[in-house]
């Protein structure tokens, strides 16, 4: 075939398959990237939902136990032997990422709850129930000054409606109950 003014010097046909070649590599890139992405992310993001998962699980404990004892919160020093009738796997007790640092805990709970009915809670949306808090240590605590950014400057937190979320200031949660 020759090549005729104004050509790149490709055939038609040889264009058009190559720019189906690029899309075709590009698709699978598409395809692809959700899978291995993980594996070159940070360590404190791709434990995150697995920490909110835990999180919620433990939400789902405290509901259960509320349901039992005539709707009263957990006391601070037993809500994990408290839940403990009511979970699956104590496993989610523990951070993923404090776990895969060898260490247990993680998780904090809301001090200023003691006992109290959650009727009485006024917001139960805003006042945290457990969170993000210090490995080996920190079940019981109160306020922000407990509370550990460890997922990518978010802290995961369960409240007291039992819904979770991953939070990036704690300026706006309510610690008191009332």
């Amino acid at each position: 075939m020759g090549q005729r003014d104004g050509d790149a010097g490709y055939p038609p046909k040889r264009a058009c398959g190559i720019a189906v070649a690029i899309g075709m590599l590009l698709l699978l890139l598409l395809i692809v990237f959700p899978f291995i992405a993980p594996h070159f992310g940070s360590p404190h993001h791709s434990n995150m939902p697995s920490c909110l998962g835990h999180l919620k699980q433990i939400g789902a404990g405290v509901a259960m136990y509320r349901n039992d004892y005539d709707g009263l919160l957990p006391l601070p020093g037993e809500w994990r032997g408290a839940i403990h009738p009511y979970i699956k796997n104590d496993s989610i007790l523990d951070c993923p990422l404090v776990k895969d640092e060898g260490k247990t805990g993680g998780y904090a709970y809301n001090a200023p709850l003691a006992g109290i009915a959650a009727k009485a809670v006024v917001s139960p949306d805003l006042v945290p129930l457990a969170f993000d808090s210090l490995p080996d240590r920190g079940l019981v605590a109160g306020g922000s000054r407990r509370i550990v950014m460890r997922h990518e400057h978010t802290a995961n937190i369960v409240f007291v409606d039992t819904h979770t979320k991953a939070v990036k200031s704690v300026d706006d949660l309510k610690w008191d109950p009332k």
